[in-house]
């Protein structure tokens, strides 16, 4: 299947509509929803499509306040926008879904798996260079000031979505950090749980892979060599193998 071949639907939620672009073809046994990162959008995960096998259902979602979906003025946080989705997911009826985030969208993922918010159909997980680790940031906030690492993140983020820039300015503030993943919440991720770290990943080490892995209780790790930090765009071939795998082993 090839990306421009999907049908792009908009779904009402509390919130605002949400747009996401699914298969034209009936409903799947098992389903792909999958969440970019920040700033990114849907179109995040094209070369990713054509590896996806036709038996599997695609749901790719543009986050609130990203790509086509709506951005309304209010506090976006990872809690919020796992609500919005588990909307969509419910309003879709998937028999069975597995969840996949890249970085912010993993932070959105794995929030929203700790805290119960995606509770029917759910059949795992997938972190992809997650972001929203409490130990990260952490370890970041020990070299530079709040400032100095809200003023990094928010010029890299703008430059991706500079027309809505009070969304990404919301999402970096420092009241998100009651949403950082420590241990605990980690601890009370109960889905089968796959994690993948592009292993030169530039932005959050693949360090951190083992941090996550750790706390969740039934997870494994896989690195892909010669990968940055959204491996499904740099080795879309390489992260469908492994993600297809996993399913399979599920």
């Amino acid at each position: 299947m090839r990306f421009e071949e999907l049908e792009s639907v908009f779904v009402e939620t509390k919130r605002g509509m949400l747009h996401f672009l699914k298969n034209k073809s009936g409903p799947k046994d098992i389903s792909l929803v999958l969440l970019h990162g920040l700033g990114a959008n849907a179109r995040s995960w094209k070369k990713l499509v054509p590896f996806i096998p036709e038996y599997m259902g695609i749901i790719i979602v543009d986050l609130l306040g990203h790509g086509s979906s709506d951005a309304p003025k209010i506090d976006y946080t990872p809690g919020l926008e796992a609500e919005c989705v588990a909307e969509l997911v419910g309003s879709l009826k998937l028999k069975d879904f597995v969840l996949v985030g890249n970085s912010y969208g993993g932070w959105v993922a794995a929030y929203g798996c700790a805290n119960n918010i995606f509770q029917k159909g759910l059949k795992a997980l997938v972190l992809e260079d997650s972001a929203g680790l409490k130990k990260e940031i952490d370890a970041i906030l020990g070299k530079m000031t709040y400032d100095e690492f809200y003023n990094m993140e928010l010029t890299g983020a703008l430059r991706l979505n500079n027309n809505k820039d009070y969304v990404i300015r919301s999402i970096i503030s420092n009241a998100n950090e009651v949403y950082l993943l420590r241990d605990e919440d980690l601890k009370n991720i109960k889905a089968k749980t796959l994690i993948v770290w592009g292993k030169d990943d530039g932005v959050i080490s693949s360090r951190y892979a083992e941090v996550f892995s750790n706390c969740i209780k039934d997870s494994k790790i896989e690195l892909i060599n010669n990968a940055g930090h959204i491996p499904h765009f740099s080795k879309p071939e390489e992260f469908a193998k492994l993600l297809v795998d996993f399913i399979r082993q599920c």
